[in-house]
């Protein structure tokens, strides 16, 4: 059994550290990560301002010290009494809060009212929103726009792809207003992104057609937006998430704008690395989990796996549709189906057996036995049915009812159906019909796969387990007899921590499978569908493995390098990547399964093996304070309230100065009302 550490933490408020009584971090997928501080409830604390500095560390009980925990601001507090208490609570929210600050005005004239533009009604929202001091975005035919003309710029340059030119606005972003320009120069936001695209986004958006796309964006969200609504609006185009990470990690990152050593993260060879708080990514709940999202047996206390079959569609039908710049009208495209055996029925229509589709895979077909023999296929062969409906309306004509996959004798016809496009109608202008055939494909069947897996739900709670990263697959280990080996989908995290008692995880997540499923070819198979647009070399494709049968083969050292990219130098590895010639799921965690049994005989190897296995390379708090231009006179972490300072952490130089300094002189006289009269001293 591993052994447990004694769990301390420490909470700082504009760099003045406070005593705390406990602390809630939730991070999930395409959201904000929130985290809940009860503190003291004293009036000092009352006349917190908006926007406050939070720092939540934890002892780390390996090295010793203290890591990064979450970092973000106040945006609230609750206050409550009862006759026997009182508590508060500070809300906080991490930087992407400021996504939601900065208001970008769009505006296409081709669009205002749902009619040409009037020009004095147009100058007049225009010199609005300037007043406001709102970032305008000028949509309309020409090619004038300042983001327009970052995604193209970005565009031009050797290895960058969308997400790129996408997270490239980010860094212009200090031009929207003072108030994001110094939260940025402060904080170093656009300095924590991190992208890791599916690494061929060519094959969903092409160039030229990709920008075509960005310049008609200003027909569907025309007016006043969020930045967040741009951010997840772009990201679902392009199926790819944001991920916040609580606990980040030193990452290796090519984006600092900010040289100085007083404000580098510590590096023996003195590369560049950033705190790796978001990041940009596709939604990979098909590959293999990194080592740190793998739960050991010993780690949890409990976890609940719910499948429901009939929530899970057996065929799918997707037909795209596309808005034109009326916006009343749409132009539909051919039907397009899911699973491949059923599409070849609908669309290609054979008149002899397709033996390509024949199997017993669940989603292919095969021979139904009867007191008369074989049949044939249901639905291939077309002379039964002449023969059934030769006096009915639709005579000979084979219709979707009458074909059934293997799943489908067990179940019956479960439709899934959608319609519509990840992509505005000016996107499609360029496209060839070949592109648009392929990409409709590649898409329907994307998404078949992910509503087939996506209501598969689990919930895992485990002693604290600071490595985890929610938007990363999860596999969890079962050494009973069941062997319920389960991957998913990290959908959200919580973490929570008290001062000095403990903790615990938990994990809400989808898209779970057992491990069994990743065989394919069996009738218990399931294919979690790669589209063309991840990159096989890194992402892996489709293949026989000798003694295995049909599987998704990872490739060890793409992959790696991958993770690695966005989740630092330690824990990253993705399973298949530990051990040499085992590149699928299943073969990976029946070795880790071997690996767990033999240290489990040796005291304290299980805990050891944890640690080498999934521990990150997290943030140190000095390290955290020193990214901002930050230090502290206080050496002993444990014994003493630490108070973290700097000219460049409160902006000395620049008019925002006293605006720090009143968030600052706040928590300065709560800590020392601590100090004096209530006899906290850290």
């Amino acid at each position: 059994m591993p052994v447990g550490g004694e769990i301390k933490a420490k909470v700082f408020l504009e760099g003045v550290e406070v005593p705390f009584i406990g602390a809630s971090i939730t991070s999930a997928v395409n959201s904000a990560s929130i985290a809940y501080v009860d503190i003291v409830p004293l009036d000092e604390i009352r006349h917190i301002k908006p926007r406050t500095h939070v720092v939540i560390a934890l002892k780390d009980d390996v090295k010793g010290g203290y890591i990064l925990a979450w970092e973000g601001e106040v945006f609230g507090y609750n206050f409550g009494r009862t006759v026997s208490s009182r508590t508060m609570t500070l809300n906080c929210i991490d930087f992407s809060g400021y996504w939601d600050s900065v208001l970008t005005y769009y505006f296409d004239a081709t669009k205002a009212m749902n009619k040409a533009g009037d020009i004095g009604s147009v100058g007049q929202d225009v010199k609005l929103a300037k007043q406001a001091q709102i970032a305008i975005q000028k949509l309309s035919f020409g090619n004038t726009s300042l983001y327009l003309d970052i995604f193209r710029d970005t565009l031009k340059q050797k290895g960058k792809n969308e997400l790129d030119a996408f997270v490239a606005i980010f860094d212009k972003l200090s031009a929207a207003n003072a108030f994001y320009d110094f939260a940025d120069k402060r904080f170093r936001i656009s300095e924590r992104y991190l992208l890791a695209s599916t690494g061929d986004l060519g094959n969903l958006l092409k160039g030229q057609n990709a920008i075509e796309w960005f310049k008609g964006m200003g027909g569907v969200v025309s007016g006043f937006h969020s930045l967040r609504e741009l951010v997840m609006m772009f990201l679902g185009i392009i199926f790819h998430d944001v991920v916040p990470v609580p606990f980040p990690a030193r990452v290796t990152t090519s984006r600092l704008k900010v040289k100085d050593e007083k404000q580098r993260l510590n590096s023996p060879k003195k590369v560049d690395k950033t705190i790796g708080q978001f990041i940009f990514k596709p939604n990979i709940y098909m590959c293999p989990p990194p080592a740190c999202n793998v739960f050991y047996p010993d780690e949890y206390s409990s976890f609940q796996f719910s499948r429901n079959f009939l929530q899970e569609p057996t065929r799918f039908a997707y037909q795209p549709q596309f808005v034109t710049f009326q916006g009343n009208n749409r132009i539909h495209l051919d039907w397009v189906y899911q699973p491949d055996s059923f599409r070849h029925y609908m669309q290609e229509q054979p008149t002899k057996k397709p033996k390509q589709y024949e199997g017993k895979n669940d989603l292919e077909v095969t021979y139904i036995k009867t007191p008369d023999g074989n049949q044939a296929i249901p639905g291939f062969f077309r002379e039964k049915l002449n023969n059934e409906y030769k006096d009915s309306a639709h005579a000979g004509l084979a219709r979707e009812h009458h074909f059934m996959t293997n799943e489908e004798l067990y179940k019956g016809i479960i439709l899934a159906k959608e319609s519509g496009f990840p992509a505005a109608s000016s996107f499609t202008d360029g496209l060839d019909k070949s592109f648009k055939k392929n990409i409709t494909e590649q898409i329907t069947r994307y998404s078949f796969f992910k509503k087939r897996f996506q209501t598969r739900s689990l919930q895992i709670t485990s002693h604290l387990k600071t490595s985890v990263v929610p938007g990363f697959p999860v596999l969890i280990l079962d050494d009973s007899e069941a062997q319920h080996h389960v991957v998913a989908y990290c959908d959200s995290v919580t973490h929570r921590i008290y001062a000095t008692e403990g903790g615990y995880t938990n994990l809400n997540l989808s898209f779970a499978r057992t491990v069994d499923e990743q065989n394919i070819s069996s009738n218990e198979g399931q294919d979690p569908f790669l589209p063309n647009w991840f990159l096989s070399t890194t992402f892996g494709a489709t293949a026989d493995i000798k003694g295995e049968g049909k599987r998704i083969q990872f490739p060890q050292k793409d992959m790696a390098a991958y993770y690695k990219a966005v989740l630092g130098d330690k824990g990253y590895m993705p399973i298949t990547s530990l051990h040499k010639d085992f590149t699928t799921i299943s073969s990976a965690t029946k070795v880790l399964m071997d690996e767990y049994n033999r240290e489990k005989k040796s005291e304290g190897g299980i805990q050891a093996l944890i640690n080498k296995r999934s521990r990150r390379d997290f943030v140190t708090l000095p390290e955290a304070f020193r990214f901002l231009g930050a230090n502290t006179a206080t050496t002993n972490q444990d014994e003493e309230f630490q108070n973290y300072n700097g000219d460049v952490y409160n902006l000395k130089n620049y008019d925002i100065g006293s605006i720090i300094k009143n968030k600052r002189s706040v928590i300065e006289g709560y800590q020392e009302r601590l100090k004096t009269t209530r006899g906290i001293r850290g």
